[in-house]
């Protein structure tokens, strides 16, 4: 799967299931782990996909 279909399959979810918590080796992304970040945007770089929520909050996958 190419990185254009990850990104388009991840906008066609509806707008309520755009958001949760997620956590890489026990460190929470953001601030508190029972926190629910909702996806403000998506976008590709190169081959990284760009997942950015509200407060400043970006998430960076390098070769999905």
């Amino acid at each position: 799967m190419s990185i254009q279909c990850i990104s388009e399959a991840i906008e066609k979810l509806p707008s309520d299931n755009q958001g949760g918590s997620l956590a890489f080796f026990g460190a929470w992304l953001g601030t508190i782990p029972d926190g629910i970040h909702q996806m403000t945007s998506i976008d590709v770089d190169n081959n990284t996909l760009i997942l950015n929520f509200g407060s400043n909050i970006r998430l960076e996958i390098c070769d999905p």
